[in-house]
């Protein structure tokens, strides 16, 4: 079958606002989750992948908060959204594709919502 492509994003508002999001298929979300959670063993469904890659992005997207807040910016963190196998198409969007040892993923950074 299809592989299924999974895009995760959230986004920040306030005197900062933009939107962060990772895109990769679902194997390489499968074992993105499994290093970040650091439990290879247990079984991983498709909402256990999403929570875990949903909070790697909240805890990084947390940390840039923190450095604008160290400068007196104000910024909120919206709840992450997903969606499956759709394009980006955000106004001013960077796609960055990253080679990790466990898989290739996209980081998309944009002006505004990145694909909702």
């Amino acid at each position: 079958g299809e592989k299924s492509v999974i895009l995760i994003a959230q986004r920040l508002t306030g005197d900062v606002s933009l939107a962060a999001g990772i895109m990769a298929e679902e194997d390489v979300f499968r074992r993105m989750a499994q290093r970040y959670s650091q439990e290879p063993d247990i079984e991983y469904t498709e909402e256990i992948v999403i929570d875990s890659v949903a909070e790697f992005l909240n805890v990084t997207n947390g940390l840039y908060l923190i450095n604008l807040s160290n400068r007196h910016y104000t910024v909120d963190l919206a709840p992450h959204r997903v969606a499956y196998n759709i394009i980006p198409s955000a106004n001013k969007q960077l796609v960055i594709p990253i080679n990790a040892d466990f898989g290739s993923f996209q980081l998309i950074l944009a002006a505004d919502e990145i694909a909702f």
